[in-house]
């Protein structure tokens, strides 16, 4: 398995992990002998498929990515990739709730700094959807377009 550069990180796990279950796919053991040779996969070290290093992977870890290929009809290489977060692009730390009460508030604020949004959040909306870290306003604030506005670095647009 040559590491190509051109070849994304995302493949190069996927192939990796497929080296280390595939001969038991290709090759499956008899009954009671899968629990042997899992162990003996887990003893065993691989070269990590993007700096080259040594590394062992969990008895539980090459069971999963066994079960995942094995059943897999199509695709077995595939399945072991990386899959993304189910919540990314998210901010699971805002409600609904919060989300609408900050997108008023820009809306009737539009030069307010990030910090007097928080601080004026947190003195309007109840204290339990308060449970997340000032920094979470900003990432919200900046990843929403309707919630940017180009500043002159003291929260006041331009203009």
């Amino acid at each position: 398995m040559k590491n190509d550069e051109h070849t994304s990180g995302h493949e190069r796990w996927a192939r990796l992990r497929f080296a280390v279950v595939g001969p038991l796919l290709a090759d499956p053991p008899k009954q009671g002998g899968l629990a042997p040779a899992l162990r003996g996969l887990a003893e065993r070290t691989w070269k990590h498929p993007t700096t080259g290093e040594r590394v062992r992977f969990a008895f539980a870890t090459i069971e999963r990515w066994y079960y995942e290929a094995k059943n897999e009809s199509r695709d077995p290489v595939g399945v072991l990739r990386r899959r993304p977060r189910s919540d990314a692009g998210g901010h699971p730390s805002f409600s609904e709730r919060l989300c609408e009460a900050l997108r008023r508030q820009y809306e009737e604020h539009p030069g307010w700094s990030y910090r007097l949004h928080a601080d004026n959040l947190e003195a309007r909306v109840a204290p339990r959807d308060r449970s997340r870290a000032r920094t979470t306003d900003h990432r919200v604030s900046v990843s929403s377009p309707t919630l940017r506005t180009p500043g002159n670095g003291n929260g006041k647009p331009i203009g």
